[in-house]
């Protein structure tokens, strides 16, 4: 039975699999003959329900020996392996889906247990701080009977599980939505229902509506925001989760692609010719020979002959229509040999060509020695160098007698030298004296002028002395007037009082006038005081003028109420005047009195002037004498610090005084120590006399010997330029050689690059006269099939149709499925422009060289109008 049902599932299924039927479409060998086991003769494979075993088995048995029945089961094998590829590929993605899912639901585990426990927490410190346990316990308690917010009865037990993990069913660690929601509900409806209680407990008292409604409206547009903001952030979620299903989408399918791109198999199915490449390379050529044959096929087309070009048509008793003949397959060959050669002679032309041109390159690079010697240039170079050497010569004949004039005169030059060293001693011998005659005078004249100075300064000092004294006696002299004009001030103040106090107003005015004499802004004030006083006197009397015209209208209708109401304020005035005139009986005794009170009114009015001029002048008088004191205090200080000064002065003369005379009796020690050091001094001075003869004594004989040694200097010197002149020569020679070297290298280096390129173009030509001769070696065997089918169509022609019927219509079949451009592949890509169909090899290459124009028709065509044919 196993063997059975394998036999069975290698079996395909009549026209139920439409790869299967494809593939033996696309690949014609795969076609078996069906004329002894099927029913139809057009059927490929023979039917499945004939109920034979023995022939199923035989069938099976033959397929399992025939190669394409293998290519296909390992088609077949290599697919679903692509399959489970595919499968594992989405099992690790939804395994790692499935992981961080699981790493999610347990942070929200984790956060809604932290939520657990905070309110539980919370709500049994309400009950703790609550003064009615049991009525708070009542509210808390849901319709089960048990307490949906952990009411134990300490909070610091080991904690249970929370109500709401416990009210939540799990099914795989997955909380459902339904019964989340409605724990939550029960949640919010306990936590409510005890706050609502606490606040019932709690003490009444009005709250504050407006903050209430701020922080309602501060609330609502939060919320306003966050929910805006929520709405945003689920359709940016539901975006990127498009996004990332089309990203997974087309990952599985380039997976899918890459898949079948590493399978050998789906290489050889899609590809069966094993030269594809080569022929993709040729693509160019054989578009060429495509568009020629095209061009034959329309003409053809246009006279009727045949029904589709390049197909070659059979007639019914199986003879060809149209075709190339014998004598025209010659002519090809020939002109393919004479364009072979033409091309052969043209490439050794070339390569001739290339050579000459290399080796001009390399004359050009480095000209022969020989060709230079025979340069003009290099024979004006020559006779510029000879003319550049005689001068040479000249210049250092010339040279050498320069140097021996110059001997001649440094010996001239040496004995100058001696005669005016002896005479400038002579001179300066004479100078050194008359220095010394004036430096004396210099001395003589340095101390009178610092006489002169002291005196001068002494001179100075005492005039500056006097100058201080004068601002000092000013200074004083300015206290003395400041104090004259105090006293006098006083004396003015004293005498306003007195006028005052006896009544003297003129005398008060005049004193008043004379405190404020020369001062013409009080004047001008005073003027426009009574400019203002005697308008507001006749502004007065106007005023009372007026009321009394208004009085007199009105007491000819005055009624009795208004008498009545005058009656009361007059004698509510007359009460007023009698508390101020007393117990006077007679209206003489209340004139008199009235009149001493205006007196003592005006004397009172007096004194209060005459005490505002005394403290406008007290005023002033403080002003200078503060002045006045302030100057006085600053003399003073002056003094005081003059004599601190000067006390300081003298103690530093003290110390100055006790320095000089240290210095005194220091400079006389030194005295005596620098009169020991001179003798010393002039008995070393006769030492080094006797010395200095000795040595000028030596300086004689050096400078003998110094003129002996500059004429060696002199020889050595023409030998060093000789030697010079010599590494000078070598050193050209030296960069000569080294520039033909450095040339040597370079041609070397070139040689090798251009030895590189040859094997490089030697090698590619080698490859490509190796694809020419597979090229020719193609082109005859589609020469010797054509010239085949030439003598079989003519054999066909003489015999009148000797093969049989099914091979030519098999014949004819093949010829319609083979592309009518290249007649070796089957056809598989269609232009649904113009409908024709051809191999896909002929339609890359059309598209490749951008000649994207159809084979038979010449209509053109894009990328986007080539489509997969599929037959079945």
């Amino acid at each position: 039975m196993a063997t059975i049902a394998s036999e069975e599932r290698k079996r395909p299924i009549d026209d139920t699999t439409a790869a299967t039927a494809s593939a033996s479409v696309k690949r014609p060998h795969l076609d078996r003959s069906a004329s002894s086991s099927s029913s139809s003769p057009a059927s490929p494979f023979p039917s499945s329900t004939n109920g034979n075993y023995g022939a199923v088995k035989a069938e099976a048995a033959e397929d399992e020996t025939n190669p394409a029945y293998k290519g296909l089961e390992a088609f077949r094998k290599e697919a679903i392996f692509r399959q489970m590829r595919e499968a594992k590929r989405d099992l690790g993605r939804s395994e790692s889906k499935i992981r961080r899912l699981e790493e999610l639901i347990a942070s929200f585990e984790e956060k809604a247990e932290s939520f657990n426990r905070f309110w539980d927490t919370l709500v049994e410190d309400v009950r703790l701080l609550s003064r009615n346990d049991g009525a708070l316990g009542d509210e808390t308690s849901g319709e089960s009977g048990k307490s949906l917010l952990w009411p134990q009865p300490h909070i610091h037990a080991s904690p249970a599980p929370s109500a709401l993990m416990q009210a939540i069913p799990y099914t795989a660690n997955v909380p459902a939505p339904s019964a989340f929601g409605l724990s939550l509900q029960q949640r919010s409806a306990s936590i409510k229902a005890v706050l609502t209680r606490v606040v019932s407990l709690g003490p009444s008292s009005s709250p504050e509506v407006a903050e209430l409604q701020g922080r309602c409206h501060t609330l609502a547009q939060e919320s306003a925001v966050l929910r805006s903001q929520l709405t945003t952030a689920v359709s940016a979620r539901d975006r990127i989760a498009h996004e990332v299903e089309e990203v997974t989408q087309e990952l599985r399918r380039a997976e899918k692609r890459l898949d079948r791109l590493r399978s050998e198999t789906v290489k050889a199915t899609e590809k069966p010719s094993a030269k594809a490449e080569e022929e993709a390379e040729q693509a160019k050529v054989e578009a060429a020979e495509a568009e020629k044959r095209a061009a034959l096929q329309r003409k053809h087309r246009a006279e009727g002959e045949i029904g589709e070009a390049g197909e070659m048509p059979v007639a019914a008793n199986g003879t060809l229509v149209g075709g190339p003949s014998s004598d025209e397959m010659e002519d090809l060959q020939r002109l393919a040999e004479m364009r072979a050669n033409e091309n052969e002679e043209l490439r050794k032309e070339v390569v001739a060509l290339r050579q000459e041109s290399e080796r001009l390159m390399n004359d050009l690079q480095r000209v022969p020695d020989q060709r230079i010697l025979e340069s003009h240039l290099y024979t004006e170079v020559h006779q510029l160098f000879t003319h550049a050497k005689d001068e040479h010569m000249r210049i250092r004949q010339l040279n050498e007698r320069i140097e021996a004039e110059n001997v001649d005169l440094r010996e001239r030059r040496l004995t100058l030298e001696e005669a005016l060293k002896s005479e400038a001693n002579a001179q300066v011998e004479q100078l050194q004296g008359q220095i010394k005659a004036h430096e004396a005078d210099v001395t003589r004249l340095r101390d009178q002028r610092d006489s002169l100075q002291a005196e001068v300064n002494e001179k100075r000092k005492r005039e500056e002395v006097r100058f201080t004294q004068v601002d000092e006696m000013r200074a004083l002299v300015g206290a003395k007037d400041t104090r004259i004009a105090t006293l006098k001030s006083e004396v003015r103040r004293l005498q306003m009082t007195l006028a005052a106090k006896n009544g003297d107003s003129t005398m008060l005015d005049r004193l008043k006038a004379a405190s404020h004499d020369g001062v013409v802004q009080r004047e001008e004030e005073d003027i426009e005081m009574i400019a203002d006083l005697q308008a507001r006197l006749k502004t007065a009397e106007d005023a009372s003028e007026d009321l009394k015209r208004q009085l007199d209208a009105r007491s000819s209708s005055t009624s009795d109420a208004d008498l009545g109401a005058k009656v009361s304020s007059l004698q509510a005035e007359l009460d007023r005047m009698q508390s101020i005139v007393g117990s006077a009986s007679s209206g003489e005794d209340v004139s008199t009195l009235l009149k001493t009170q205006q007196g003592r009114i005006e004397s009172m009015q007096q004194e209060l002037d005459a005490a505002h001029a005394g403290t406008n002048a007290l005023c002033d008088e403080v002003d200078k004498l503060g002045a006045a004191y302030s100057e006085m205090q600053r003399q003073a200080n002056n003094k005081v610090l003059d004599i601190a000064r000067m006390e300081d002065k003298m103690l530093r003369l003290t110390t100055e005084k006790s320095k000089a005379d240290n210095k005194y009796f220091g400079a006389m020690r030194a005295k005596d120590a620098v009169e020991n050091e001179r003798r010393v001094a002039l008995r070393n001075v006769e030492t080094q006399l006797k010395v200095i003869e000795r040595y000028a004594e030596h300086e004689a004989s050096f400078v003998q010997s110094v003129a002996r040694h500059e004429a060696e200097v002199t020889g050595m010197r023409k030998l060093l330029e000789q030697q010079a002149t010599r590494i000078a020569e070598l050193e050209r020679d030296l960069e000569a050689s080294m520039r033909r070297e450095r040339t040597a290298g370079s041609e070397k280096a070139n040689a090798e690059q251009v030895s590189m390129k040859r094997n490089e173009e030697w090698t590619d030509e080698s490859r490509r006269r190796a694809e020419a001769e597979e090229r020719v070696a193609k082109l005859e065997r589609e020469l010797e099939r054509a010239k085949k089918q030439i003598a079989a169509s003519g054999s066909k022609k003489k015999s009148g149709g000797g093969s049989s019927g099914d091979d030519i219509q098999i014949e004819y079949l093949n010829s319609l499925l083979r592309c009518s451009a290249c007649k070796e592949r089957y056809r598989d890509r269609i232009i649904t422009r113009c409908l024709h169909t051809f191999c896909q090899a002929c339609v890359d290459a059309r598209i490749q060289t951008r000649q994207r124009k159809c084979p038979h028709c010449g209509l053109g065509f894009s990328t986007s109008d080539v489509q997969t044919l599929f037959l079945q």
